[in-house]
């Protein structure tokens, strides 16, 4: 008989079960039988009683059936058939993280989970896709990841780009998308907007959208392969998906324009304090289009190795520069 039916049973018969009674009726270890009725109780399945040697497991009752649902749910899935709205209505069958949630953050985890979700399969070209969402006593957070092409890689060969950073810029726009004829690429665009934080991590670099200091920063990171998204919101958020949509959308309901401020993140300059970085070379190529809000340079074009900010102060040995991009763009 399989160990979670045995156990069921059991609860059935006597009222409740204790890790020593599993012990002697299947002779496994007490510490595997224990990690095996923490686990059910983790599901939701059972419910434990007591502490210690009072410990016991129970069947919950109907009342507490919500909340005994878990409150963190896990799924390594393989990339073939899959649909993301079935995958979020399972989460939700399953857990008790969306339950009693206000209907505006409600919708925007749907909105959010789904997109990215939808992205991992339609464009990552990942064999399996990982999915985990959680609910804290603050916010939910879910993370999307692949092991595919990447996101920034696949923009880098799809618009024949030559760096990562010059993908990010353009996906940044809110218009890019690597499947024009699927769609236009404002899932990304409208997620970033309405997320507390997001962070999108994929090859060498991290893209972070961190709304609660209205600032977007581009890290270097271990080189990893596929993508990795990571969105987090509060569980008090007074956001509206409709109140961004108009904002960011015409009266038909057409993507139209973006407005984007990056502060590209600090690096030490201590091996080569006369090496331009290339986030600074992204942007000083690049600096028709924006408002550099201090651009210091040396006579051979170089950036000095000082740390420019809106302040104007100075500090030896970083460079962090601000910048204000302002974008149109046009739907087709």
């Amino acid at each position: 008989m399989e160990l979670r039916t045995l156990i069921l049973a059991t609860i059935k018969n006597q009222g409740q079960v204790k890790t020593a009674d599993i012990v002697g009726l299947t002779g496994f270890s007490r510490a595997y039988a224990h990690r095996f009725l923490k686990k059910l109780a983790d599901e939701g399945v059972i419910v434990l009683m007591g502490k210690a040697n009072r410990a016991k497991y129970i069947l919950p009752a109907k009342k507490d059936a919500v909340k005994a649902k878990p409150l963190m749910i896990r799924r390594i899935m393989t990339n073939k058939g899959l649909a993301e709205d079935k995958v979020l209505r399972e989460i939700k069958e399953k857990s008790a993280i969306f339950h009693g949630v206000a209907g505006n953050v409600s919708s925007i985890l749907d909105y959010s989970f789904t997109e990215m979700l939808n992205n991992a399969i339609e464009h990552s070209i990942s064999e399996k896709i990982d999915v985990a969402i959680m609910r804290s006593t603050t916010d939910i957070r879910f993370t999307v990841a692949d092991r595919g092409i990447g996101i920034f890689n696949n923009i880098m060969k799809t618009k024949r780009l030559g760096a990562s950073i010059d993908a990010i810029q353009d996906l940044l726009k809110g218009k890019e998308t690597t499947a024009p004829e699927a769609h236009s690429g404002e899932g990304i665009f409208f997620t970033s907007k309405i997320a507390d934080l997001l962070t999108i991590k994929s090859f060498e670099k991290k893209l972070v959208f961190d709304n609660a200091r209205q600032d977007i920063f581009v890290k270097d990171v271990k080189p990893v392969r596929g993508t990795t998204v990571d969105f987090v919101l509060g569980l008090k958020s007074k956001k509206k998906l409709v109140d961004l949509f108009a904002k960011y959308t015409d009266e038909d309901f057409q993507f139209s324009k973006t407005g984007v401020k990056v502060n590209l993140y600090s690096r030490l300059l201590t091996t080569c304090p006369d090496r331009r970085p290339a986030e600074f070379w992204w942007a000083w190529r690049n600096s028709r289009p924006l408002n550099l809000i201090s651009r210091k340079l040396r006579p051979s074009g170089r950036p000095l190795p000082t740390r420019y900010s809106e302040s104007g102060r100075l500090s030896t040995k970083t460079l962090n520069l601000s910048l204000r991009m302002q974008v149109k763009t046009f739907s087709s």
